[in-house]
């Protein structure tokens, strides 16, 4: 609530005798009183006015949601407040439309915020027909007549189709559209069972999240490859990776549910938070010529011209991906689109590229561009522009934040007259009278060479020499990426001689940056080796933790995240005696590689984060920086944690925490861990109350490897303690403020009042 500020609604003559008998800068006897009465007064109006606003579901407190629902004689629910909030706000409507599958989508989104699609299995069922009266214009598709290949369309009661990719790219999906037999056993969740009364629900779990702006994209080399091909084919293609730092992505498509829409409808295919299928990224071919007549590009891309010179001419759109090319340089009339797989582009495309078409792999994220002139293929190289969107399991990691504070921070973007981030950390060693805010403008690879901003200090290695703290942020909806030259180091600009409370002031805090190795990083150094500040604080960050896909196989080496030594880098004796108390190392929502941070010289805590030691089988996730069998960890505070690898720590205490490696704690005295998972191989644990062990409670991941879009996502088949028991009531781990599990249990709960008797729903997992 606003202050409301009563001494500047007075009369200019009373505020004019007011600061006449004010001393100095403080302020007078009435402004002084005023400011008492300002104080209760607010608080008085902010209640009335809170008053005003619980009258309606949309502004009301959440603790008025459960009184609102009783008016209208809803259950009542728990979990996350949006889904209550919607679900009340739905009621009337949902209550009038019950039965019908729109109904049935519009709760599964207010009540997940998850993509959904119902579908009626008894439609998927063979149909014997009466041949005297034939209808192969049943089952919900066009007759033969309205297709361009009308031959190559499933048909119910009809056998299914081999002919058409983009068709089959269906089978096993929620629009499936072939025939099945009906299974008699028992129809269960998770799985898809066709017969009369199943209703199958199908749910997208993961998140999306979509980057507008990736201007410089990575490319292999040579960028542009010459095909030697005469028109109509490409003679020259220009390839791109769509992840900056060229790794495998996957490409997710978006979805057009629009939350206010009335009545409730059913969401089309082509058109929910899924992993794009590369066949139906290709372009319908023209009528009478042989390929895919089922592909959807328009769906999922489009290619859109702008002018460099002018970047505000760039329109993004509400497609998942789409390709920004430079005006006028390119003819974008009969651009055309193929889904192909780019994991052996070295080798050329069978069959060639055309000019202007597209190629585009949405399952490692490359895309090649057929040209016909070299001029054209360069302009691309060096103005394309891309917009694409990922997925996730949630906001655990770099990702682009949905808002930032508007402060006054120094903007480090690519754009012309823009400071680097070297110049802008300059500005550390500089006494002032707040904290150096620099806010990265855009989702580029940022690369920091700490030996070069001004004023470092090269004590054991190049440090950043603060005077004041630091705030490194990303700017609303950007993804950016620091580039490390040598790790982070941090430390005071002077210790000794300079006041306890200023030491005690300094602290370093990021938010949804990614930081990874550059060309020159030694193997075995970690991305900060040095924290000698008050606290070092890491908000919805990635430290590369290495281990991800390699498409010739295996997976990238791991990469330590901290080293933390007990003499905090110091090598004058007095600077460590004037230091003070250890750092607050904090990771909240946040993607780690090993933590090795010395026992009694650091604090670590770490929330709804994600500690990866890597997939080795004795792979160090937490210990001392010394030989990490041998040394502990510091103290350490946990609060819904994943930690793959095994873990030393001093002290330990918390709650929710999945340590899929051994844990050793040193005191096991002390401390005390409530509802978590351990491996159950050797740990020697402090208190515990409420925790599952191996092999008695199985722990199950749908993928370990760093850069999925299921990262560290609990597999449903996991035990149902650990889905289900955590903190909250709901699952451990990193991802437990997602509060899945009420999501599954307030869905079916509704879901047994709006479906008709007799119809059975089946929740089954899509992504």
């Amino acid at each position: 609530m606003k202050r409301v500020p009563l001494f500047d609604r007075l009369p200019e003559i009373h505020r004019i005798k007011d600061r006449e008998q004010a001393s100095g800068d403080d302020p007078g006897p009435l402004q002084a009183y005023l400011s008492h009465v300002e104080n209760a007064f607010t608080a008085v109006k902010g209640s009335a006015e809170a008053l005003y606003h619980d009258l309606f579901i949309e502004t009301c407190a959440d603790w008025v949601i459960p009184y609102l629902g009783d008016l209208l004689g809803t259950s009542h629910l728990a979990g996350d407040p949006w889904t209550l909030r919607a679900d009340v706000a739905d009621t009337i409507l949902l209550r009038r439309a019950k039965g019908t599958l729109g109904a049935i989508e519009r709760i599964a989104f207010d009540l997940t915020k998850w993509g959904a699609h119902p579908v009626e299995l008894r439609e998927n069922l063979a149909w014997t027909q009466a041949l005297n009266h034939q209808r192969p214009d049943r089952g919900g598709l066009p007759a033969y007549g309205d297709m361009p290949a009308g031959r190559h369309t499933a048909i119910r009661g009809g056998f299914a189709t081999i002919r058409d990719p983009a068709m089959l790219s269906l089978l096993g999906t929620p629009f499936d559209p072939f025939t099945r037999f009906p299974e008699l056993s028992i129809a269960r969740n998770h799985r898809v069972a066709y017969n009369l009364p199943n209703l199958a629900i199908f749910l997208w779990r993961l998140a999306t999240y979509r980057i507008e702006q990736q201007t410089h994209l990575v490319s292999p080399l040579p960028p542009i490859v010459a095909t030697g091909h005469a028109a109509p084919l490409a003679g020259f293609v220009a390839r791109f990776h769509v992840d900056p730092l060229g790794r495998p992505l996957q490409l997710f498509g978006r979805s057009s549910y629009d939350a206010n829409q009335r009545p409730p409808v059913l969401t089309p295919p082509d058109q929910q938070p899924t992993p794009i299928s590369r066949a139906r990224l290709t372009s319908p071919p023209a009528p009478g010529e042989p390929g895919s007549h089922a592909g959807n590009p328009g769906a999922y891309v489009e290619v859109r011209s702008y002018d460099p010179a002018l970047p505000h001419s760039l329109v993004v759109s509400a497609l998942p991906l789409q390709l920004h090319v430079p005006d006028p340089s390119l003819d974008l009339t009969g651009v055309t689109f193929r889904g192909a797989n780019l994991c052996a582009w070295e080798a050329g495309l069978a069959p060639p590229l055309r000019e202007n078409e597209v190629a585009i792999d949405p399952v490692i994220g490359r895309i090649a561009c057929g040209c016909a002139a070299h001029a054209v293929a360069q302009a691309l190289v060096d103005h394309l522009v891309l917009t694409y969107t990922y997925g996730a399991v949630g906001p655990v990691g770099a990702a682009p934040p949905e808002d930032a504070p508007a402060t006054a921070a120094i903007v480090v973007d690519h754009r012309a007259g823009s400071p680097s981030l070297e110049d802008a950390l300059g500005a550390l060693a500089t006494v002032g009278s707040g904290p150096l805010e620099i806010e990265l403008g855009d989702s580029e690879i940022h690369d920091l060479d700490i030996a070069v901003v001004a004023d470092a200090i090269n004590e054991g290695g190049w440090n950043l020499a603060l005077a004041r703290p630091l705030i490194l942020r990303a700017r609303t909806e950007q993804r950016p990426i620091v580039r490390l030259a040598a790790p982070l180091r941090f430390r005071p600009n002077q210790v000794a001689g300079t006041a306890a409370e200023l030491l005690a002031s300094l602290f370093v805090r990021c938010e949804g940056i990614t930081f990874v190795a550059g060309q020159g990083f030694a193997a075995a150094d970690p991305l900060m080796s040095r924290a000698s500040v008050h606290s070092v604080d890491l908000r919805n960050c990635t430290f590369d933790p290495g281990g991800a896909r390699v498409l010739s196989g295996g997976r990238t080496p791991s990469r330590t995240a901290m080293r933390l030594d007990r003499t905090l880098g110091f090598v004058d004796p007095n600077d460590y005696d004037a230091f003070g108390p250890p750092p607050r190392i904090s990771v909240t929502r946040s993607i780690t590689g090993p933590l090795f941070v010395d026992a009694d010289a650091y604090k670590l805590w770490l929330t709804a984060s994600i500690v990866d030691g890597g997939p080795a089988a004795d792979a160090m996730a937490i210990a001392g920086s010394g030989d990490p069998l041998t040394t502990f960890a510091a103290r350490t505070v946990i609060d819904a944690v994943t930690i793959f690898g095994a873990s030393r720590v001093q002290q330990i205490s918390g709650r929710g925490g999945i340590f899929d490696g051994r844990l050793v704690v040193d005191d096991d005295q002390s401390g005390c861990l409530k509802l978590c998972w351990f491996s159950g191989d050797a740990d020697r644990l402090p208190q515990n109350t409420g925790c599952v062990h191996a092999p008695d409670a199985r722990l199950l991941f749908t993928t370990r490897m760093f850069g999925e879009p299921a990262y560290g996502q609990l597999s449903l088949d996991a035990d149902r303690r650990i889905r289900e028991r955590g903190p909250n009531d709901d699952q451990m781990g990193a991802f437990g403020f997602l509060l899945e599990a009420h999501k599954w249990k307030n869905l079916n709960i509704r879901l047994r009042e709006l479906t008709p008797a007799g119809v059975r729903a089946l929740l089954i997992p899509a992504t």
